[in-house]
């Protein structure tokens, strides 16, 4: 049953057998690409022609999975954030969702400019939030889901190749309507000299609810013929500004808003020499600003508040009480890069060619921002410290790389080698060495249409650590030591805090996450068939995570003062009352500290198909199937700590335990997903018509968390540590000592039990009408058929309700 599922899942990248991407977008069109394509290239990669975007009508970039084998459709929108992975198990409780983690990993280049995050700390908005990227200035994309080129560095999931409008372009408009989202767009390309170049303006709106976003954009593009050379020039800018309001009550408020402005300058030159065919730089630069602004009511009494970074004795502000505090969050991450590149091409004999690229890459990353901020006499909370972020040092990115490109009638072959480094003032060089090789080759083709070819690839990618993970936030530690207050008496208080700052934050031994990529795969052709499976193997290490540790440290307990009209003050490091010392007690404590580190560890195995099964004439209808089969094992070996906060006669519990599961009930976790698309395709090019109905079917779905490969209802720590900080193993006597009795964990057995779903599927449909040259009307239907079935959650002991619920959206484009 397994191969048979297999089997009819075959690959999407929809590809119509034996047909050209069209150069026009035209919905009049006999064979306009509605889908998305394979390439013909090595390795795996999904090609999204701009009919294609068209036809689909996607919002943000994380719509685009929905395209890829056996991607799932999720009702899109901006209220929520959108991330972009692929290969990843999305479901979550019955839905589509998107892996925020992976999205990380995911690399997006726009117009040969990639954009990088990795100078964001606490922002409101995370930067590969894809609601800040507009596909509306997107002409065509492509997808990388396999192992790409030597020139692309820093990540581990995928590459998301957009290309934008560039040059002329008629006066275009489109609006987009669904329950829930407006859309609006405005662009237009000018050439503005006899030589050719070109300015492309292009402005759009987005709003749901409380969230808008909006942005324009300016694409200049110059070209000259230098003593019969060709040169070009682009110069690209772009701003985006988008805001959120969370209104409960004038007590209770938070604005949040994300400036982004990005500038990209490239040139290239041909000089169409034998040692040196292209020569192009590019120097990009990035400066986004965020802020969130909460505004809030603290109801607690008589706190105190010290705002000291350092561990200590100190005296403290007593608050007042019900004080309304506003808690200011600004992130201004930059960046600025500049790349090199040259390449170079010797034909050789009978048809055969060599090609040579190499390129170098740096980059400088930081943040400016204010940081979190707020009025010391009324702050969000006891132990929150203000934080600025320019304090931080900058980082340094270097990457170089080599590729080669061999070519024969039936062989093409693509190797290369990506060096790339990170450097920062507190840290060593990290480094990491990339080998990277793809191959297509083509075994026979008869004059009869029927073909077949193989591919393969291998290769290394990495992604280094961030900016926040490099300089984590610091963490204080307040116990308060002695607090005076008389009642008869207003202002007659004293406050005293002791601070402990373990400073242990970062890890100096942090390197990149590294992910190693085999594919291999086939494609058939016949005449009325198209084939094309992709068998892969991923296994990601040193992954970034987090350890909780315990800190202990001492503090002075005072003894507490009942009688009024005392004047306590404290002087020469210590509490004093009418010229004598307040006795007091050493007490101990611990304080968590969560430490960046790489423990994560992945494994992915899969198949990904698409089958083109042609076009059936009498029906105007093409069908293609696409799928995937995905299983995925997530382990993290992190050491953290657990305390048990029990009070024992007034005093906290002396032990910490350390345990090699997580917080949640295990440390290992396991899915698995067999999902397909049948797309039914009809064209009517006579009256510009064009619909894909697609039954989407999960024919599998399992889910289980476990703890290192088994359950884990009852789990002892691994070690263990007393107030004194010394770490011991955790062995059978501590098993039978009382004392030790609150270390052990217990969960409930239900929740290691395997998660297994029938099939359900869900009917959707895109619909394509063009109303002679300039004006197109399109319309799309989630789960048309209103199915949602539920299923039970065996770990949960609760029923979920399957697919999104029905959804539909218009857009209306005009082209003058």
């Amino acid at each position: 049953m397994t191969i048979f599922l297999l089997l009819s899942s075959l690959h999407p990248g929809n590809y119509l057998h034996g047909q050209k991407q069209p150069d026009t977008l035209s919905f009049y069109l006999p064979n306009i690409l509605v889908t998305a394509i394979e390439s013909k290239t090595p390795g795996t990669v999904s090609l999204l022609p701009a009919s294609t975007l068209e036809h689909t009508q996607p919002i943000t970039i994380a719509d685009l999975t929905q395209l890829l084998p056996g991607g799932l459709t999720n009702n899109s929108g901006v209220t929520d954030a959108q991330y972009f992975s692929v290969r990843e198990v999305s479901l979550k409780n019955g839905v589509n969702q998107f892996h925020k983690d992976a999205a990380m990993g995911a690399q997006i280049w726009i117009d040969g400019s990639p954009l990088h995050f990795n100078a964001g700390i606490n922002e409101p908005y995370e930067g590969y939030d894809a609601r800040f990227l507009s596909l509306n200035q997107v002409k065509e994309a492509e997808i990388i889901r396999g192992i790409p080129s030597a020139r692309y560095g820093n990540l581990t999931n995928s590459v998301l190749l957009l290309k934008t409008h560039q040059g002329r372009m008629p006066l275009s408009t489109s609006i987009r309507y669904n329950p829930k989202l407006k859309q609006y767009m405005l662009g237009k390309g000018f050439c503005i000299s006899p030589q050719g170049h070109t300015l492309n303006l292009l402005a759009d709106y987005t709003s749901q609810g409380d969230f808008h976003t909006g942005g324009i954009r300016l694409a200049n593009l110059y070209h000259w013929l230098p003593a019969g050379k060709k040169l070009e020039l682009s110069l690209t800018y772009t701003s985006r500004i988008g805001k959120e309001k969370q209104f409960v009550n004038e007590q209770n408020h938070t604005q949040r808003q994300r400036l982004d402005q990005r500038f990209s300058i490239q040139g290239e030159w041909q000089p169409d020499r034998r040692w040196l065919k292209k020569l192009s730089l590019r120097i990009d630069g990035s400066l986004q600003k965020s802020k969130q602004t909460k505004s809030q009511v603290n109801n607690a009494s008589s706190q105190l508040y010290t705002d000291q970074k350092e561990s200590g004795e100190w005296e403290a502000r007593v608050l007042s009480s019900n004080y309304m505090y506003t808690l200011v969050n600004e992130s201004q991450p930059f960046y600025v890069e500049t790349e090199m590149l040259a390449s170079t091409l010797f034909p050789l004999r009978q048809g055969r060619e060599i090609s040579l690229v190499a390129g170098f890459s740096y980059r400088s990353e930081g943040n400016e921002g204010r940081g979190r901020d707020f009025d010391r006499q009324r702050p969000p909370s006891t132990s929150i410290r203000p934080r600025s972020f320019r304090e931080i040092p900058s980082l340094h990115t270097f990457g170089g790389f080599i590729e080669a490109t061999y070519r024969t009638s039936n062989l093409h072959v693509e190797a290369g080698l990506r060096n790339q480094g990170l450097k920062s003032r507190d840290y060593a060089l990290i480094y990491q060495t990339e080998p990277r090789l793809n191959l297509l080759w083509s075994l026979f083709s008869s004059p009869s249409g029927y073909t077949l070819s193989l591919k393969g690839g291998l290769g290394w990618i990495s992604f280094m650590p961030t900016l926040d993970k490099l300089y984590p936030e610091a963490i204080y530690n307040d116990k308060v030591s002695f607090y005076y207050n008389d009642s008869n008496e207003s202002g007659n208080t004293l406050g005293i805090l002791t601070t402990h700052a373990p400073g242990m934050e970062q890890n100096m031994k942090l390197k990149p996450t590294v992910n190693r990529k085999i594919e291999v795969g086939l494609i058939g052709k016949t005449p009325a068939i198209r084939l094309d499976m992709t068998a892969f193997f991923e296994k990601q290490t040193d992954g970034f995570s987090s350890s909780a540790q315990y800190i202990p440290f001492s503090y002075r307990e005072y003894d507490y003062l009942p009688t009024a009209q005392l004047r306590p003050e404290y002087k020469d490091g210590q509490v004093w009352v009418n010229g004598k010392a307040v006795p007091y007690q050493e007490k101990y404590s611990y304080t968590p500290v969560s430490v960046p580190v790489n423990t994560l560890h992945r494994k992915k195995h899969g198949i990904e198909m698409v089958a083109d099964l042609g076009t059936f004439s009498p029906l105007r209808t093409s069908l293609i199937v696409d799928g995937i089969w995905l299983y995925v094992r997530e382990k993290n070996t992190a050491l953290n700590g657990i305390w048990p906060i029990q009070y024992t006669d007034k005093t906290e519990y002396p032990y910490v335990g350390f345990y090699d599961k997580q917080g949640g009930p295990g440390n290992e976790s396991r899915s698995e997903i067999i999902s397909t698309n049948f797309r039914f395709i009809t064209r009517i090019p006579r009256i510009g018509l064009v619909t894909t109905l697609t039954w989407q079917m999960i024919w599998l779905y399992k889910y289980r968390t476990l703890y290192n490969g088994s359950t884990g209802e009852n789990v002892w720590p691994l070690y263990w540590c007393g107030t004194d900080g010394i770490i011991h193993s955790f062995t059978e006597t501590q098993k039978e000592d009382p004392a030790f009795a609150p270390l052990l964990s217990t969960t409930a057995p239900e929740r290691f039990l395997p998660n297994s779903y029938k099939p359900y599927g869900m009917l959707n449909i895109r619909v394509n009408k063009a109303f002679g040259e300039h004006i197109t009307l399109a319309f799309f239907a989630n789960n048309l058929a209103d199915l949602r079935p539920t299923r039970y959650s065996a770990s949960t002991r609760s029923y979920l309700q399957q697919n999104t619920q029905p959804f539909f959206g218009l857009e209306l484009q005009i082209k003058l």
